[in-house]
């Protein structure tokens, strides 16, 4: 709470500083830095402790991925980002978690993440979001697996154009 104060407060202060700053703490932090996002006024502010939570949550993935379940959508969108980011299948695996949040513009977020994910490990994100209660959000998830490569991709695409939410 004090740093945010502080951060709000003062518009000038940095990336660089706010990182130096966040280097003092250690891994137990995480969880509170995480919350900190939404309560953080000036972009630059966010931005930099969604640097710092990228850096240092890569070995601590869980606690980072808590931010999904708050009840924020841009700390849970900011999670996302920072879990995308971290990329390792650990961290997008507990994308899942917002696969039918209630707030569109996080579902809309996940969506343009998964359109960038490598791999096949996305596919089966993609294709109950092909099934979402949004036809924006299932054309995005339709048009994804139709460029995705592979057998996997074909069986994912072929799986959601035969299910019957599609016809």
């Amino acid at each position: 709470a004090i740093l945010c104060r502080s951060l709000n407060d003062h518009h000038d202060i940095g990336n660089l500083e706010v990182r130096r700053y966040l280097d003092n703490f250690d891994w137990e932090a995480l969880m509170a830095i995480t919350e900190s996002i939404g309560d953080l006024q000036h972009g630059h502010h966010r931005e930099a402790v969604q640097d710092y939570l990228v850096f240092r949550g890569r070995d601590r993935v869980p606690i980072v991925a808590r931010g999904l379940t708050d009840r924020r959508p841009d700390v849970v969108a900011a999670s996302i980002n920072i879990l995308a980011t971290i990329g390792s299948d650990e961290a997008v695996q507990h994308l899942h978690k917002v696969l039918h949040h209630r707030d569109l513009g996080v579902r809309r977020l996940l969506m343009t993440t998964l359109q960038d994910c490598p791999g096949d490990h996305c596919l089966d994100m993609l294709q109950q979001l092909a099934e979402d209660e949004e036809v924006e959000i299932q054309q995005a998830a339709v048009r994804c697996l139709v460029r995705s490569r592979g057998q996997r991709g074909f069986n994912a695409l072929a799986d959601v154009l035969n299910s019957e939410k599609f016809a």
